[in-house]
C-alpha cells in the first residue's frame, strides 16, 4: 500500500527537467533581459512595499518635500507605500530576504509547473498532466512573464493549488482538502483580489453546490475552506483599515480616487469615455494577443484546443471538468471587460491566470490527436505519437526561433514600453552604476532632471532608474529624487549633510551638475567633465553633445539656444512649446529645429507622432519636399505606429 502511495505522489523525471528547465530559463531572462531589477511601475511599487514590509512596518512617513518623490501607483500623501495589496510584496519579502528578490518569480514558475501534472493528474489522467506539464514549460511568455516582478506569476500558481484542492475535495471532502482550498483561495486574494474573484467564480459554484447536495458528508470539509478563505478576507480588510483608514477602501482609490473603481465612464486617469464597446476591443485585443503569444505556434497557440471542443461531445464525468475549466476562463476574461485597465503589457498579462487552464485543455486536445487512428490508413501507437512529437517539435523551435525574438525586441519598435530587451520600461541599471562611479562625496542627493516629455497617464514615473535604489527611509547614501524645479533649494535643505547633484539627461546619457549653495540657496554649477563612460551609459560634458547636429545651421541654433537658457532646463516638453510659439510666428525654419531636436531625444511614440505632425506643414514651408514625403509617408502607414528611424541622417 505505502509502495503504492509513493510511486503515486511521486514526480516524473520529465516534470522535474521541465520545472528546472523553466525555472532556469525565467532566471536567466531576468538577469540578462530585465537585469534583476524591476522595470514597470507595477513592480516597482511591488518591490518599494517589500522593502517596507523588511523594516516591519506596513507604511513609513513622507519624506521632507514629498512631491520630489512622488512616483506612480505608491500613495505619498502623509504615508509612504504601495497602493497594491500585501500579497505579492510579502512574498517578494522572502527575496530581499536573501538578497534575491528577482529570484522569486522563477520559482515560482518552477513550482507551477510541477503543480500543473499533478492538477491535471487528479482531474485526468497522468499523461494529460505531463503534456500540460511540457506544454507549460515550453511558452517562451510563460518565461518572460516569470521574469519579472509582477505578481502574475504567483496568481496563477496560486490558482493552479485551487483547482486541484476543489478537485480533490469533490473526490474527497476532507479537512485537508478544505484547509487548502480555502488557503489558495485567500492565498490568490491576498496577490490579485480581482482576478482570484473572476477567476474563481465557476469552482465556487461547483464548490458550493456539491457542499449543498451533501451537506451531511461535505460540512466539514466546506467549513474548514469557509473559515479559511475568511480569515484571508479578514487580513485584507484588516491591512486596508491600517493603510488606507477604512477596511473598504483599497490602495487604488487612494492614488486614483473613486474613479479609479468605475465600470464604465472616465475612469481614474483616463482622458476619455469607458465604454462597453471599448471593453470588447480590449478583450478582443487581450484574446489575440495570448493566441500569438502562449506558445507562440505558427498560425495561433489555441490551435490544440480544436481536437479538444471535439472532446466536448463526449459525456461524463471528465466533461464536466473540462466545462468547469473552461468556464473558468470565460470568467475570468468576462470579469476584466468590466475593467478599464485591461490594457496590453508584457502581452495579454491580465489573463495570465488562465494560461494553465488552455495547457490543460489542449493537453487533452493533444492526446486525443495521438490517439487518433484513421480507418483508411491505420497508424500504430507509436507512430502516431511520434507523428504529433515531430509536429510540436517544428512548433516550438519555430516559435523560440521566431517569435520569442519577435517579442523581446520587436522589429522597427523601440518604445521602451514594449522593446524588453534594453531600458524596458524606461528603467535600467547603468544610470545608477555611472552614478555611483563618478559620486565620491557620500551621502549624496541626486535631483534627476529627465529630458523626455512626461507620460500623459503616469508623468511622475519616469525616473525609476532612480527610484528603484532608494530605501523607504532614504537612509542609503545616495538618494535619488525628480525634479521640482523652483523647489530644487527647499528640497536640498531637506538633507543639510548631503552633497546636491542634478541629473540632467536621458537614461543613456547625461549630464550630473552640483549644486552650489551661495546666498541662501542652491545654484547649478558647471558640470562634471571627464567622466568615464560606462557599458550603454555615456556621460556627456555639453548639453550640446545631446543632439545629433546634421548641419552648421541646426548646430548653431541649438549652440545659441542653450547658451541663452539657464542650466538644464531644455528638454522635449520646452522644444514641443518654443516649436509651436515659432510656427505660429511663422518662423518655420526656427520651429522645424526646435521639432527636430526634441524628436532626437522622445521615445513616446504618442509625443513622437504630435512632433512629426507638427515637423510636416514646416518642412514643406520651407521647401524640403524629399524630407516632407518621409514624413508624410511614415504617417501615412498604418504598419508603422511607432515613428523611429524617419530620417535617421537627421538623428530621428
Amino acid at each position: 500500500m505505502n509502495q503504492k502511495l509513493k510511486e503515486k505522489n511521486s514526480l516524473p523525471l520529465l516534470v522535474l527537467i521541465a520545472a528546472l528547465f523553466v525555472f532556469t530559463a525565467s532566471a536567466l531572462i531576468s538577469l540578462l533581459v530585465f537585469e534583476g531589477i524591476p522595470h514597470l511601475h507595477d513592480e516597482v511599487a511591488y518591490l518599494f512595499q517589500a522593502k517596507i514590509f523588511q523594516l516591519g512596518k506596513l507604511y513609513v512617513p513622507s519624506p521632507c518635500l514629498p512631491e520630489a518623490f512622488d512616483f506612480t501607483h505608491i500613495i505619498n500623501n502623509g504615508r509612504w507605500y504601495s497602493q497594491y495589496p500585501p500579497g505579492f510584496p510579502l512574498l517578494l519579502l522572502l527575496g530581499l530576504l536573501i538578497k534575491l528578490p528577482w529570484l522569486i518569480n522563477p520559482l515560482l514558475a518552477g513550482i507551477a509547473t510541477m503543480a500543473i501534472y499533478y492538477l491535471g493528474r487528479d482531474m485526468y489522467d497522468q499523461s494529460t498532466g505531463l503534456v500540460a506539464s511540457l506544454l507549460l514549460a515550453a511558452s517562451f511568455w510563460f518565461w518572460v512573464i516569470s521574469a519579472t516582478m509582477m505578481s502574475h506569476t504567483a496568481s496563477l500558481l496560486f490558482g493552479i493549488f485551487l483547482a486541484l484542492s476543489v478537485f480533490r475535495s469533490q473526490r474527497n471532502p476532507t479537512l485537508a482538502s478544505g484547509l487548502a482550498t480555502g488557503l489558495s483561495w485567500g492565498a490568490m486574494f491576498l496577490v490579485r483580489p480581482f482576478s482570484a474573484v473572476a477567476f474563481s467564480l465557476p469552482l465556487i459554484i461547483l464548490f458550493g453546490w456539491t457542499t449543498l447536495r451533501r451537506l451531511h458528508q461535505r460540512w466539514k470539509n466546506a467549513l474548514a475552506a469557509l473559515l479559511t478563505a475568511l480569515l484571508f478576507i479578514g487580513l485584507f480588510l484588516f491591512y486596508n483599515q491600517l493603510t488606507n483608514g477604512h477596511p473598504l477602501r483599497v490602495g487604488y482609490e487612494i492614488s486614483h480616487g473613486k474613479k479609479y473603481i468605475r465600470i464604465f465612464g472616465r475612469a481614474a486617469y483616463l482622458d476619455y469615455e469607458y465604454t462597453p464597446l471599448f471593453g470588447a476591443r480590449q478583450i478582443w485585443d487581450n484574446l489575440k494577443a495570448l493566441n500569438r503569444d502562449l506558445f507562440g505556434w505558427p498560425g495561433s497557440s489555441f490551435l490544440a484546443l480544436l481536437p479538444f471542443l471535439w472532446r466536448l461531445r463526449e459525456r461524463g464525468e471528465k466533461r464536466k471538468k473540462d466545462l468547469t475549466l473552461l468556464l473558468c476562463f470565460l470568467s475570468l476574461v468576462a470579469g476584466h471587460f468590466f475593467f478599464w485597465g485591461t490594457v496590453l503589457t508584457l502581452g495579454a498579462r491580465m489573463f495570465f491566470e488562465s494560461v494553465f487552464i488552455v495547457a490543460l485543455l489542449s493537453s487533452r486536445g493533444l492526446l486525443l490527436v495521438a490517439s487518433w487512428r484513421p480507418k483508411k490508413r491505420p497508424l500504430s501507437p507509436f507512430t502516431a505519437k511520434s507523428l504529433t512529437s515531430l509536429v510540436l517539435g517544428v512548433f516550438f523551435i519555430y516559435a523560440f526561433l521566431v517569435r520569442f525574438p519577435r517579442f523581446l525586441a520587436p522589429a522597427g519598435n523601440y518604445w521602451f514600453q514594449e522593446r524588453l530587451i534594453e531600458n524596458f520600461a524606461g528603467v535600467n541599471k547603468q544610470l545608477n552604476l555611472a552614478v555611483e562611479d563618478v559620486v565620491a562625496q557620500r551621502p549624496a542627493l541626486i535631483i534627476m532632471k529627465l529630458l523626455y516629455h512626461p507620460n500623459k497617464y503616469f508623468p511622475t514615473g519616469h525616473w525609476g532608474s532612480g527610484f528603484i535604489y532608494n530605501d523607504p527611509l532614504l537612509a542609503s547614501d545616495i538618494i535619488y529624487c525628480r525634479n521640482v524645479d523652483e523647489k530644487n533649494t527647499e528640497l536640498a535643505t531637506c538633507f543639510p549633510h548631503h552633497q546636491v547633484y542634478l541629473y540632467y539627461g536621458t537614461i543613456q546619457k547625461g549630464l550630473l551638475y552640483p549644486l552650489l549653495y551661495q546666498d541662501g540657496r542652491y545654484l547649478i554649477g558647471q558640470p562634471l567633465t571627464s567622466l568615464e563612460a560606462k557599458a550603454k551609459f555615456t556621460w556627456l560634458a555639453d548639453p550640446l553633445d545631446f543632439f545629433t547636429l546634421y548641419n552648421n545651421e541646426f548646430r548653431s541654433y541649438l549652440s545659441n539656444l542653450l547658451a541663452s537658457r539657464p542650466p538644464a532646463t531644455v528638454d522635449v516638453p520646452f522644444l514641443l512649446s518654443l516649436g509651436q510659439e515659432a510656427q505660429k510666428g511663422g518662423r518655420f525654419a526656427e520651429a522645424a529645429w526646435c521639432y527636430e531636436a526634441a524628436l532626437q531625444i522622445e521615445n513616446d511614440p504618442h509625443y513622437r507622432y504630435i512632433l512629426l505632425s507638427r515637423l510636416l506643414p514646416c518642412y514643406l514651408k520651407t521647401k524640403q519636399m524629399r524630407e516632407a514625403r518621409q514624413l508624410l509617408s511614415v504617417l501615412q502607414n498604418p504598419d508603422n505606429p511607432y515613428l523611429y528611424n524617419v530620417l535617421p541622417e537627421r538623428g530621428f
